[in-house]
């Protein structure tokens, strides 16, 4: 036999062999692709309105903090500017339906419960301790029926903020009841100081001052009856709150009615007026404009309209929320989960300027006036909500304006107060 013929015999032998080892492989590859298990990410979508500024940054703070501790779940974010209650109505009866989405506490969230449109949250209300957690003032507001379906995000309070240098330069004393405050406005109008402002374009802060008015001087009970039906508009009790609300009509800054709520906090600011009922999101707003709390501005409860009358606060809350059609419930919970927890909050609440629901979150998270803000939730006799957050909305919708007419006409709070009872009557069928 020659080289050449071996050589050759032996080529032949060698590209067969590496043949066979190349098919072996090939089936190989073929057989780990078409039966290994493909591994599906989770997802999770959520809808909020926070789309700029200390509120878009604490979302995302915690959408971050989220992807971190679950790698896993794909996290979805839509921030939907206002009008945001639409919007999130619509893809709740859509086919695609958020996961979980921000609401409010009160009727917001009783209305969608009460129609069946939300997932009860029991089971990881109690597992993680939330039950023991998250402070007990908020913890009515997240129930219908007795279970849970919200769990609160952020804890935001209604206080009557001043200027602190106009009334150091006039050598006022933050009033305490209603004749103190009236004193206080007179002092400041004989002064050519506006004693009050309001953003009434926004409609909402005049509510919201009517709201702390009338549980200054007769506590939470009085707002609870106006919601459910039990008592009248034309109430004697609540025809005298609306005198006294009107009487702040000689004191409004006259630009009130044409201003924002943020354009009402320049107006504060500037010490053009000196007092604005607000919720506590103006101390984030004054600091963020370079102003100092406890130096430059303050606050004080409503000045209650007996000295006998119990004390009340009157509370805001964002919660999350999760549809009964959500496709991914159990992502969902893991979510609702976290941002409740002590350890997101501390930080959330810095960029958000609100206080925070949990009890362990630390004192540390807050500055002086949040501080202060704080003590003064724990230790009010009541605590409550606005009646935009008590109303059904139809009410609402129908009170609010008429409550800036009032302002405006106060000869026709009687005729509008009978109206109000009528319009309640045909709503709430009492």
């Amino acid at each position: 036999m020659s080289t050449k013929k071996l050589s050759s015999g032996f080529t032949r032998k060698y590209i067969a062999f590496f043949a066979i080892v190349i098919a072996v492989i090939a089936i190989l590859v073929s057989y780990y692709f078409v039966y290994q298990p493909v591994t599906i990410k989770r997802q999770l979508v959520i809808y909020h309105l926070w789309t700029a500024g200390g509120e878009k940054e604490a979302i995302s703070y915690l959408v971050n903090g989220f992807k971190e501790k679950y790698p896993d779940v794909e996290l979805i974010e839509n921030p939907t500017p206002r009008p945001y209650e639409p919007v999130v109505l619509a893809a709740l009866s859509s086919d695609n339906p958020p996961d979980a989405f921000m609401w409010w506490t009160g009727n917001y969230l009783i209305s969608l419960a009460k129609d069946g449109l939300l997932t009860p949250l029991d089971d990881m209300w109690y597992k993680y301790g939330y039950d023991k957690e998250i402070v007990e003032q908020l913890q009515p507001w997240v129930k219908y029926n007795g279970k849970i379906y919200g769990i609160p995000l952020t804890m935001h309070s209604m206080w009557l903020f001043y200027n602190k240098k106009v009334f150091d330069k006039y050598g006022l004393t933050p009033p305490k009841t209603w004749d103190e405050l009236i004193e206080v406005c007179d002092k400041l109008k004989e002064n050519g100081v506006w004693p009050i402002v309001t953003g009434g374009k926004d409609v909402w802060p005049v509510e919201a001052l009517f709201s702390g008015l009338i549980s200054s001087m007769y506590g939470s009970d009085i707002m609870l009856g106006l919601a459910q039906g039990k008592v009248k508009w034309t109430d004697e009790k609540v025809l005298n709150a609306f005198e006294r609300f009107i009487k702040l009509k000689d004191y409004l800054h006259p630009s009130s009615y044409t201003l924002t709520w943020a354009q009402a906090a320049d107006v504060l600011a500037r010490g053009e007026a000196a007092m604005y009922y607000m919720g506590d999101w103006l101390h984030g707003y004054l600091k963020n404009i370079g102003l100092k709390p406890l130096e430059d501005y303050d606050f004080i409860p409503f000045p209650k309209g007996d000295p006998s009358a119990p004390s009340v606060v009157l509370l805001v809350s964002d919660v999350f929320v999760i549809p009964k059609n959500a496709k991914h419930i159990e992502e969902a919970k893991l979510w609702a989960a976290f941002i409740a927890s002590a350890e997101a909050q501390e930080g959330f609440v810095k960029y958000k300027g609100c206080l925070s629901p949990n009890k362990d979150t630390p004192l540390t998270a807050y500055d002086d006036l949040q501080k202060k803000i704080y003590e003064n939730i724990v230790n009010a006799d009541q605590a409550s909500l606005r009646l935009r957050f008590l109303l059904d909305h139809k009410i609402y919708s129908e009170l609010a304006p008429r409550l800036v007419q009032m302002l405006q006409n106060p000869e026709k709070y009687k005729e509008l107060a009978q109206e109000m009872d009528k319009i309640t009557e045909e709503i709430l069928g009492k």
